[in-house]
C-alpha cells in the first residue's frame, strides 16, 4: 500500500525479561533514517529519536517556521552543522558486569561471553552467534565537553536574550553512553585500549588472520539506540558474516552518513546525534513535551567461534591478559541523577 511505513525490524531477544528488542540486521539506522511509526513497537512511545542539532526546538520540527524566524541561512547553516555531525574518538573500550561476574572473569582468564540473536534465515528461523560485549569508555570530561563545545557552537546563533547557552548544551552528552548507570550495566567493568584488545582478539586464531571490522546492526529499545560492530575474524567475516557490510573508512563516508568509521592507521570516530534524554529548549520554542528522547550507543561484539574450546570444560571464551590490573568500579550515582532514573 503505497504511502505504508515498512518495517525493517525483527524481533529481538532482549537479555531482561519484558524488555523489546527489534533488530535492524546489517544496517546501522541513522537519526536522519528514523521513521516516527516506528516508536510504536515500544510499550511508550514517549521516546523519539531527536537529533541533538535539533531537540532546542519544538517537536515534531516545523522547517518552515524556523526559517520564519531565524532565516533560511542560519537554518541551512545548522543543516550543515547536523549533516558534518559530532565526532567522537574510540580509544578505550570496557566490557561491563558485576562484582561477581568480574571475579569469576578474573579466574577463567578471559570472556566466555553470550549467545545472542543477530537475524533470521530466509525461513525466518533465528540465527545466533556467541560474543562478548564491549562498550567505548567515554566518561572523562574531555569527551563530554567536546561533544558539548561543538553542539553549543552549533545552537549558539538560536539564543535569544533569556536563553542560557551552559543550560542548553549541558543536556548533551548526559546519557548512559558518557556516564554508565551501574545499575543497568553493573558496577564493575574491565578497560583496554582498543587496540590492544583487537591484539589479544587476533591472537587467539591459530593461523595468523586479518581481523575484519563488520556492521552488524541496529538494535531499537525502548529510550536506547544501538548500533553494534561485528568484530570477527577473515574467514568469519567472508563465511558465515559475508552478508554484513564493512565498517566505512572515513574517505568512504562521501555523504557523512557512517554513525561508525575506521581509517587506515586504526583510529575509530562515533558521530552520535543523540547524547541525551532529558531535553531543554530555547525560551521562543515554549513545548512542553516530549520532555524526553532516545540515545545513542555503540557497541562492539567480539564474535567467539566454536573452534575456542580452550579450557577444562570445552567451553570456548576469549582469553585477556592482566585482568585484574584492568578492572575498575563505576561511581555511585548522585542524587539527582538517580531520580531522572525513575522518570
Amino acid at each position: 500500500m503505497a504511502g505504508q511505513v515498512q518495517w525493517p525490524w525483527l524481533d529481538g531477544q532482549a537479555n531482561v525479561p519484558g524488555i523489546v528488542e527489534k533488530i535492524c540486521p546489517e544496517s546501522h539506522i541513522s537519526q536522519n533514517q528514523w521513521q516516527p511509526g516506528w516508536n510504536q513497537v515500544y510499550w511508550q512511545t514517549d521516546y523519539d529519536y531527536i537529533s541533538d542539532y535539533e531537540c532546542v526546538f519544538n517537536y515534531p520540527i516545523n522547517v518552515a517556521d524556523n526559517i520564519g524566524l531565524y532565516g533560511r541561512g542560519i537554518w541551512d547553516n545548522l543543516q550543515a552543522d547536523k549533516q558534518q555531525g559530532t565526532h567522537v574518538p574510540i580509544t578505550n573500550l570496557a566490557h561491563f558486569t558485576s562484582p561477581a561476574n568480574a571475579e569469576k572473569i578474573i579466574e577463567n582468564g578471559g570472556f566466555r561471553g553470550g549467545m545472542k540473536k543477530i537475524n533470521e534465515d530466509a525461513q525466518g528461523n533465528d540465527i545466533t552467534a556467541k560474543f562478548s560485549w564491549w562498550s567505548p569508555i567515554l566518561t572523562g570530561e574531555r569527551d563530554k565537553n567536546q561533544v558539548r563545545r561543538t553542539l553549543g557552537a552549533a545552537i549558539q546563533p538560536f539564543l535569544g536574550q533569556y536563553d542560557d547557552q551552559d543550560n542548553l548544551q549541558n543536556q548533551f552528552a548526559t546519557s548512559d553512553a558518557f556516564t554508565p548507570n551501574p545499575r543497568r550495566y553493573g558496577s564493575r567493568y574491565f578497560q583496554y585500549s582498543i587496540n590492544e584488545l583487537f591484539e589479544y582478539y587476533e591472537n587467539m586464531y591459530s593461523i595468523h588472520d586479518e581481523l575484519q571490522f563488520k556492521i552488524m546492526g541496529t538494535f531499537g529499545y525502548k529510550v536506547e539506540i544501538m548500533h553494534a560492530v561485528l568484530v570477527c575474524s577473515q574467514a568469519d567475516g567472508d563465511g558465515r558474516f559475508g552478508a554484513y557490510p564493512p565498517v566505512l573508512k572515513p574517505e568512504e563516508d562521501v555523504n557523512n552518513e557512517a554513525v561508525v568509521t575506521r581509517d587506515g592507521d586504526g583510529n575509530w570516530i562515533w558521530k552520535p546525534q543523540a547524547t541525551g534524554t532529558e531535553i531543554t529548549r530555547l525560551q521562543a520554542h515554549w513545548q512542553y513535551y516530549p520532555m524526553y528522547r532516545r540515545w545513542e550507543n555503540v557497541a562492539f561484539a567480539f564474535h567467539i567461534p566454536d573452534e575456542w574450546g580452550n579450557d577444562l570444560q570445552n567451553e570456548t571464551f576469549m582469553a585477556v591478559p592482566n585482568l585484574r590490573d584492568h578492572l575498575h568500579v563505576l561511581p555511585r550515582r548522585s542524587t539527582a541523577e538517580k531520580m531522572k532514573e525513575k522518570r
